[in-house]
């Protein structure tokens, strides 16, 4: 079966209709028009600004990366031809050297430099710059990327989420391309209203033409591209019902069973497909001699009290999956081989009671921090009513967003015991969806579990480092904390994606998933 990788934010997608002896494709004379649903406006359509789902979709209509990473986690060229690695945190990249945006200027290295410029100085997307100290165009078809560290993914993500434009078009556009996006991609933006919809042609003369480097970010079968801005989910259900939208990834729990049998097939009229994303939702213990949660004895006894099967079903239905290690299976060093052993403190109340009997618990409040969303606050909840039924206390410090944030950063161990979170980012590595392990990322010489391990420091960095990081060294890594229950995983889960029975699959990339409409086949 094919693999199938994505994240929760930002998806790649492929939708094909398979007919009896291979793929369906729409009659030649009948444009193929694909109405797909975003919930956020993009607020301009230039491609850099807040990293929001409308801002993803238009991005990758108009604009190309360097690479796209597909569902075999290869990244595979689209702007960029290759790369060479030379040691010390420096990449050389080559780009092809007859690249044209849809105003018919040519995309040199010195336009991917100034693109970087252009993200730097937006200052929305510093989180896919990484540890970049450096960039420069060393020839006229060559980049030099140079990075702070030797940290696997930095250099990754940087060329996955590096959206280019040509110097020429920027520069010739009156309004940085707010309203006028000029890119090197397969769409043309032809109109629409801002906060309702945003329609695309496809492009005459797209400059890739060479077969070995087309894949599903490049490939052209939609020819109209129609993005409706819709943010109610009950909306975007009608929507679907009345045949307005083509597809959707948005429909919540209460309306699936519209659309959805109770076996889990679509209904009649309509395609679904249940596909992964890079979220994991797991416990952080203050391990410092601050909190009682110092105890190992209590932390075992936490992760044994809480059935993850509830916790799972509770907040995804059946889209949520209980974890078997420490790990989403998706990261892109996961290996499952390595990390299932079948036994990850299992739900079991008579271990958790003794466990707890060897602790030196002796009926302090527990105080919980949540991270403000829903997978986390239900959690939560249920966590708690598990651990009063051994006898543990919990308090639950649900806040807003911004004193989340202050009590999360906090590094002296005074403000909370056990800290529930993880929502999702780009599908990425061990090391970089668990940084809260790594005394780097703070300033007082501690971790987010507020404790300076040199073991787990050293295991932290050799899964991180481009030279040693590998599917072993990230289970070295998830094994140790594990062993320490230093954090223990909730559950991960599932996205529902629903669409017209004319959408039979969703094939999905890695890493950077950012939506591809292009790739749509439609059956009129």
């Amino acid at each position: 079966m094919m693999k199938k990788v994505t994240n929760m934010l930002v998806v790649v997608i492929m939708l094909v209709s398979l007919l009896a002896g291979g793929i369906a494709q729409a009659a030649a004379d009948e444009p193929v028009t694909l109405t797909a649903v975003v919930t956020s406006d993009p607020g301009s359509l230039t491609p850099y600004g807040t990293n929001r789902g409308g801002k993803q979709a238009v991005r990758s209509a108009v604009f190309e990366p360097l690479f796209w990473l597909d569902a075999d986690k290869n990244l595979r060229p689209i702007l960029a031809k290759s790369y060479e690695y030379k040691g010390g945190g420096v990449y050389d990249v080559e780009i092809f050297d007859y690249i044209y945006d849809s105003a018919g200027n040519h995309l040199t290295a010195s336009d991917v430099a100034y693109s970087i410029d252009l993200m730097i100085a937006d200052g929305h997307m510093n989180g896919f710059i990484g540890s970049l100290t450096d960039h420069k165009a060393v020839g006229e078809y060559t980049v030099e990327l140079t990075f702070g560290n030797e940290n696997k993914g930095n250099f990754e993500t940087l060329v996955t989420y590096c959206y280019c434009v040509t110097q020429a078009a920027w520069e010739a556009s009156p309004d940085a391309m707010v309203t006028d996006p000029i890119g090197t991609g397969l769409y043309l933006y032809t109109g629409g209203t801002a906060g309702s919809e945003y329609d695309f042609e496809a492009r005459d003369g797209y400059w890739q033409t060479d077969a070995d480097y087309i894949c599903a970010k490049n490939t052209l079968n939609v020819d109209k591209l129609i993005l409706k801005i819709i943010t109610d989910p009950s909306t975007i259900a009608i929507a679907l019902e009345n045949g307005e939208i083509d597809y959707t990834q948005n429909i919540e729990e209460a309306d699936r069973a519209n659309f959805i049998n109770e076996d889990g097939t679509a209904k009649a009229g309509y395609s679904r497909e249940e596909l992964t994303n890079a979220a994991l939702i797991r416990l952080s213990f203050n391990c410092s001699d601050k909190s009682i949660c110092s105890d190992i004895n209590l932390r075992k006894a936490i992760a044994t009290c809480i059935d993850d099967y509830a916790c799972a079903f509770l907040t995804q239905g059946s889209f949520g999956h209980v974890c078997t290690s420490l790990m989403n299976p998706i990261w892109l060093d996961s290996d499952e081989a390595l990390n299932n052993t079948g036994s990850y403190y299992d739900y079991d109340e008579q271990t958790a009671r003794d466990y707890l009997a060897k602790s030196n618990y002796n009926g302090e409040t527990l105080r919980v921090l949540v991270q403000p969303n829903t997978n986390t606050s239900r959690s939560a909840v249920l966590m708690q009513a598990y651990a009063k039924a051994i006898g543990i206390d919990m308090e639950l410090l649900q806040y807003e967003s911004a004193l989340y944030t202050d009590a999360n950063n906090d590094e002296t161990g005074d403000l909370w015991d056990i800290c529930i979170f993880g929502l999702g980012s780009t599908n990425s590595y061990t090391w970089k969806q668990m940084t809260e392990l790594d005394i780097n990322q703070y300033k007082t010489g501690v971790n987010h579990l507020i404790i300076a391990d040199e073991t787990l420091q050293d295991l932290y960095d050799k899964a991180a480092n481009v030279n040693t990081s590998s599917p072993e060294t990230a289970n070295d890594l998830i094994q140790y904390v594990t062993d320490q229950c230093y954090e223990y995983a909730l559950f991960y889960y599932n996205i529902c994606y629903i669409g017209t029975d004319h959408i039979q699959e969703i094939v999905t990339g890695a890493g950077n998933s950012e939506s591809i409409y292009n790739a749509f086949v439609i059956v009129p």
